[in-house]
């Protein structure tokens, strides 16, 4: 469906947010990277990056069904940006728990790209 509205007539873009990573599949990145109407990015709430944390807030999906999402938009043949939602603090989370799944990709032009991994929590990796 999401295809299909992209390539309607006189519509010149489409930006598709999902309402829960559950709602999120292949065939999504494939329209996204099919047609040029459909914004190249995705708002996929991940929450957070533990596990445990995640079956603690009843979430349906783990750290690795979240990666492997990434992985689809990764794969695409355009570059698509991800944004997403997590939560910090949640009752039983542990500083471990908190920063250890994330890491941090500066962009310039941004507060982050001034920011040291520690001052934002997170450790930088390359990002390609």
């Amino acid at each position: 469906m999401l295809a299909a509205v992209g390539e309607i007539e006189g519509i010149r873009r489409v930006r598709f947010t999902t309402s829960h990573p559950r709602d999120f599949t292949r065939d999504i990145v494939e329209a996204i990277d099919a047609v040029p109407t459909l914004c190249d990015h995705v708002h996929l709430p991940v929450q957070s990056g533990s596990s445990r944390i995640l079956k603690a807030m009843a979430r349906e999906y783990t750290r690795d069904w979240y990666l492997e999402r990434i992985g689809w938009i990764k794969a695409a043949r355009r570059p698509i940006s991800i944004s997403t939602d997590i939560i910090v603090g949640f009752p039983g989370e542990t500083a471990t728990t908190s920063s250890r799944p994330w890491t941090f990709c500066p962009r310039s032009s941004t507060i982050a790209s001034s920011a040291s991994s520690t001052q934002v929590g997170l450790t930088p990796r390359l990002c390609t």
